[in-house]
């Protein structure tokens, strides 16, 4: 049962979140509905399968479908910084958002590859590689998007690498607490 929940939940927020991505379809989703219950509903949604794929990821049954690379672990650990980095320079109008163009998605990519190199359990798989492809899918929409007109500063680069530096090392600490698994 463990496993299906996982699946569900990486399903539904995956496909949530490319409602998103799809800027045609979230915005007529919007006009239809109104601004207030597509985020509502979007929230509730985002959720309740983020409920579900915890659920079915701490309720697995460790499955091992390939033997990770020995250097997978160390791989992971240093492109989680890259991965936080990314994730941070969402927020700032950096040179790194006008070159990379979606650095949240982007960093999505770079989490689930790097913990797809250091973990090859089935669970693992799923959820990692579920996040992967969304990721991928989800750029080639955001690709499809003109980039908007707005100056860009090597200042919100450096903040985004701060902040990014700060999130990878409160998670890095707090990581063994909700995975079990030491990362410093």
């Amino acid at each position: 049962m463990n496993i299906f929940m996982l699946i569900l939940g990486v399903l539904i927020i995956n496909i949530t979140h490319l409602i998103s991505a799809i800027g045609g379809l979230r915005q007529s989703l919007i006009t239809k509905y109104s601004r207030r219950k597509f985020f509502a509903a979007y929230g509730l949604t985002s959720t309740a399968a983020l409920l579900l794929i915890i659920s079915g990821f701490y309720q697995r049954d460790f499955t091992p479908i390939y033997q990770p690379p020995i250097w997978g672990t160390n791989f992971n650990k240093a492109t989680m910084l890259l991965a936080f980095f990314m994730l941070s320079s969402q927020f700032f109008n950096g040179h790194i958002k006008r070159w990379v163009k979606a650095p949240a998605i982007t960093s999505i990519v770079i989490w689930s590859f790097g913990h797809l190199c250091a973990n090859g359990d089935l669970h693992s798989i799923i959820m990692f590689g579920g996040f992967l492809l969304y990721a991928l899918t989800a750029l080639y929409f955001k690709h499809q998007k003109p980039t908007p007109n707005t100056t860009y500063h090597y200042k919100y680069d450096i903040y985004a690498f701060t902040i990014g530096f700060i999130i990878y090392s409160a998670v890095g600490m707090a990581h063994p607490y909700f995975t079990g698994v030491s990362v410093f």
